[in-house]
């Protein structure tokens, strides 16, 4: 059975559940999902811990080891609808064509290659360069619109 509510968090969106800036109360909301007897599951990939790792090494030095310890409590404590997921060999080699077909960083296309191989639906971000791919099997969605993130938590409740 393919579960409809899926969704990647890429790294720009996981970090506003750390930060407070524009956007952060739409990605609480959404991880409020997991833990409200919901079916969405969530999937980040080790690589979004290791990227929002070092955005807050270089960025917030005052209040870098809190944060870190936060982003890194989610993998030990993980929910049971959140999925902190490998990269492996297999996902590394498919970033080439998500990278010549979409034209984005590596990273991004690693981030696109880990919420296809979940199968995820959505894929949240806050990076303008992912609003703009039309994915047959990905809805990308800015989390920075509260239209459309409201939207989107009412159809997954």
């Amino acid at each position: 059975m393919h579960n409809k509510n899926k969704i990647y968090l890429d790294t720009s969106a996981y970090l506003k559940a750390h930060l407070d800036e524009r956007g952060s109360d739409n990605v609480n909301s959404i991880l409020d999902l997991t833990t409200q007897g919901s079916r969405t599951k969530i999937y980040i990939s080790y690589w979004v811990i290791g990227e929002a790792i070092a955005v807050i090494d270089h960025k917030y030095r005052s209040r870098r080891d809190v944060l870190i310890s936060t982003i890194l409590k989610l993998v030990v404590d993980a929910k049971p609808n959140i999925n902190v997921v490998s990269v492996n060999q297999n996902l590394i080699k498919q970033t080439i064509e998500y990278i010549s077909k979409y034209h984005v960083s590596a990273d991004d296309a690693l981030h696109l290659c880990t919420a296809n191989k979940f199968r995820c639906n959505y894929f949240i971000a806050a990076d303008s360069h992912f609003m703009n791919l039309r994915l047959s099997n990905l809805q990308v969605i800015n989390v920075q619109d509260n239209r459309v993130i409201n939207n989107l938590l009412n159809n997954l409740e």
